[in-house]
């Protein structure tokens, strides 16, 4: 009586920003990260190497893309050279459900990548990987 089918889409319209300047850039590029990670989880029996190509996409979006923020004893030039605090003291800062926005999308990410991570296969990379990622925890 029922028959699957399967569908595969394609990832070109789920392609991360280079970088971000804004705080909906920002958002924009964690929700495509989310989606893209999403679809690679659930077409796994149709795609090879979803657990590389999703843990290289999170590493790429979180080491590259977002600015990571300056620790509060940087110089006082810290408005100058650190994004986050641009953001927060130019013309737009941060509003609230901007904020819940942000953070439900990083839970969501940090939640693809622990599942990325303690589902790949045993070598020396993913248990360097594995050890990082626990004693963050």
């Amino acid at each position: 009586m029922f028959q699957t089918v399967s569908v595969s889409f394609s990832l070109k319209s789920l392609l991360i920003l280079c970088q971000v300047s804004t705080y909906h850039d920002l958002s924009v590029a964690l929700r495509r990260c989310v989606n893209a990670c999403t679809l690679l989880a659930n077409q796994a029996h149709l795609i090879k190497n979803t657990f590389a190509l999703r843990a290289s996409l999170i590493q790429h979006l979180l080491l590259e893309v977002v600015p990571l923020p300056l620790p509060c004893d940087s110089p006082p030039d810290r408005l100058e050279r650190d994004w986050w605090a641009a953001q927060e003291h130019g013309d737009h800062p941060m509003r609230f459900e901007t904020q819940a926005d942000l953070l439900k999308l990083l839970a969501l990410v940090a939640k693809h990548y622990s599942a990325v991570m303690n589902s790949e296969k045993n070598n020396e990379t993913t248990i360097r990987f594995r050890f990082i990622h626990r004693s963050a925890e």
